[in-house]
């Protein structure tokens, strides 16, 4: 079994791709992910960043930019 690769992605890349995200696609779930991911708890892997990629209808890049 593979092992998942979490990858660090900065507070303000999550209060950006929110803000211009399409929001209508999250359940309650994914939001508190989002909220644990933001606050540092833990760390996305990148099927999960690549899920909220298509969910948000952002492009997957926007998570690793500066």
């Amino acid at each position: 079994m593979a092992a998942s690769v979490r990858v660090p992605v900065n507070a303000s890349i999550w209060d950006w791709v929110t803000r211009i995200g399409s929001l209508k696609g999250l359940s309650p779930d994914d939001q508190r992910n989002i909220e644990r991911w933001r606050a540092g708890e833990t760390d996305p892997t990148v099927n999960q960043l690549s899920q909220f990629s298509r969910k948000l209808r952002i492009p997957f890049g926007y998570f690793f930019l500066n």
